[in-house]
């Protein structure tokens, strides 16, 4: 799959969207799980009415404003994730399988930023926030509890319509922020999982760990520390409390100096 042909080995696997695996809350019994299924893809996509009209592969709208137009979609992915570009080409080709035409567009920082604001895009390639391993990091961005807080459904110059699967993500996340209980708040997690995977509100691919080089020469880490979840490994330890044997001390580089800086 995708994951695979990013990089090979059990580092990276499928992803259904949602809480990750390794989030405290993560429930795997929450997850709705899609596999990719050209022939129900293909019956949905009839069942909607989007069809190809003209044999060119291509599926066409069939009524509405934009009947008789193609279904095309810009997919935005980041100039300084090369990761994402490589996504976007796996996706171009999987979503060409089933009539949907998707442009990919290169964008840097700047422009994806202001993209955002605007709300004026389709699809995008993005690597997850934090909040999907720690909800209570961020609760804005887990549900589109305010009118411009959540990109994915920010409001424009009409008043939002939410859907009712979103209703139902808002009022649990109101009432996660508001217990400080574990168990009830792991139970609403799992709630918000299942209802956020079966209605696919974000198209997962793949996930993977973080990892982090550390010499073996340092003593008193401990086992299982997370690279990045609170906040990077580097604060999550007390350096001062790591330890090098003296028969691996490598010579200091700068001994006896005191750094200077200036005004």
């Amino acid at each position: 799959g995708i994951a695979q042909s990013i990089m090979r080995g059990p580092f990276l696997r499928g992803w259904a969207g949602g809480l990750y695996p390794g989030s405290p809350e993560f429930d795997r019994e929450s997850v709705v799980y899609y596999p990719f299924d050209v022939a129900s893809a293909n019956a949905l996509l009839d069942d909607m009415g989007l069809m190809d009209t003209d044999g060119d592969g291509v599926r066409e709208w069939t009524e509405g404003p934009m009947a008789g137009e193609p279904v095309i979609l810009q997919l935005r992915v980041s100039q300084d994730q090369a990761e994402t570009q490589s996504v976007a080409e796996a996706l171009v080709n999987q979503w060409g399988a089933v009539g949907i035409q998707l442009n990919m567009r290169i964008m840097d920082s700047a422009t994806g930023t202001e993209i955002d604001t605007a709300g004026t895009w389709d699809l995008q390639v993005s690597r997850m926030g934090q909040e999907f391993a720690l909800p209570f990091r961020n609760i804005p961005a887990m549900a589109p509890i305010t009118a411009n807080g959540f990109n994915p459904h920010r409001e424009g110059s009409e008043p939002r319509v939410l859907m009712s699967f979103e209703e139902d993500l808002i009022d649990i996340v109101q009432q996660y922020r508001s217990t400080f209980d574990s168990a009830e708040r792991a139970a609403l997690m799992s709630e918000y999982n299942q209802i956020f995977t079966e209605n696919v509100y974000d198209l997962g691919v793949f996930v993977g760990r973080y990892g982090l080089g550390l010499s073996n020469r340092l003593q008193n880490v401990t086992d299982g520390t997370p690279v990045f979840m609170y906040q990077w490994v580097e604060d999550a330890i007390l350096l001062d409390t790591l330890w090098t044997p003296v028969d691996q001390q490598l010579p200091e580089i700068r001994p006896n100096a005191i750094p200077e800086y200036g005004s």
